[in-house]
């Protein structure tokens, strides 16, 4: 007799949806499979600070904004580990893939629904779309009177906007090279 095979319940996070998509693009071309820690590992962190991010071993990028949602994606390869791809075409290091609302983005939970898809997506190999809930609201908030400042690698053109009052590091996040320019 054959045991049913057990199904990841889709994640619940007050204000959201969470719609499941197809397989994630060239799953079966990933190098390597990431260690579950070091999964665990970026998934806290996600939870803490949102997209993007990254740990020494794995990170989770922006891979841009398309008809009002950005896709962020987990992927191989972090501060300590630089993974190089020798046939792009036939190679993968994205592991997970969530398509986020730019309104779900501006929630105060966003980042407890981030990682819930991306935990989702990461044990079903499935795009994860995440949504508002029809008549959720977020809080608007007036950036235009906000000063920030810019910092910018020269080296390898690492970019970052900080808010008031934040110091910016001396060193370059990514490259780890005295390079940092603020504007």
């Amino acid at each position: 007799m054959q045991m049913p095979v057990p199904t990841t319940p889709l994640p619940s996070v007050q204000g959201f949806t969470f719609t499941v998509g197809s397989a994630i693009a060239k799953i079966d071309k990933l190098l390597f499979s990431p260690d579950p820690g070091h999964v665990d590992e970026l998934l806290t962190l996600v939870l803490q600070k949102g997209s993007p991010c990254e740990t020494d071993h794995l990170r989770c990028d922006d891979q841009g904004e398309f008809r009002g949602y950005v896709n962020t994606q987990f992927q191989l390869g972090g501060k300590e580990d630089y993974i190089k791809r020798s046939d792009p075409s036939k190679q993968s290091t994205s592991f997970t893939q969530v398509n986020v609302s730019v309104a779900a983005r501006r929630h105060n939970l966003c980042n407890q629904a981030l990682r819930d898809a991306h935990d989702y997506s990461y044990h079903t190999g499935k795009v994860v779309t995440v949504d508002l809930k029809a008549g959720t609201a977020t809080v608007g908030v007036n950036t235009r009177s906000a000063k920030v400042s810019t910092i910018t690698c020269t080296s390898c053109k690492y970019s970052k906007v900080l808010p008031s009052g934040a110091t910016a590091p001396s060193k370059c996040p990514r490259c780890k090279k005295d390079t940092i320019v603020t504007s």
